[in-house]
């Protein structure tokens, strides 16, 4: 007798190969859109971060020259100032400069009409989540210069 083989049908062998290769493309794409939530969580917590400390920026330097609320930065102990905002932990510096030595100058104008200082504010943000993780701790930081 005769036997003929059907060969109209999928082997096991064909059926494992092409499981293993769906397989590998599925991880890849997996591992594709993990890699990017990664990195996109990140990106977006580190610009909340910037935001914040320009937000706070802004308001100081919407501030006149002169204000009050910017002498309040002065201290005879330090010129810096802490802001937790719950969220966020603000360091705040706010120095007077001369514009040609960039050092603080010595004497320090006392009158208004004299004074042609440049005050440098820096601003230090740190998302206070990452109070527990130092090493992988975000911090901006923002410097700008106002003048009389």
């Amino acid at each position: 007798m005769n036997l003929k083989r059907n060969s109209s049908g999928v082997t096991l062998v064909e059926l494992l190969v092409s499981l293993a290769i769906i397989t590998l493309v599925i991880f890849s794409v997996l591992k594709f859109y993990s890699t990017n939530l990664l990195t996109n969580t990140k990106e977006y917590k580190r610009s909340e971060l910037y935001y914040r400390a320009v937000e706070e920026m802004e308001n100081l330097i919407a501030k006149d020259y002169s204000s009050s609320d910017l002498k309040t930065y002065f201290n005879s102990n330090s010129n810096i100032r802490f802001l937790d905002d719950g969220k966020y932990l603000l360091k705040i510096k706010v120095e007077s400069v001369d514009p040609f030595t960039t050092l603080e100058p010595e004497p320090y104008p006392t009158k208004q009409s004299e004074d042609r200082l440049l005050k440098k504010i820096t601003i230090s943000a740190v998302a206070l989540e990452d109070a527990q993780y130092p090493d992988k701790a975000r911090q901006v930081d923002i410097v700008r210069f106002i003048s009389p």
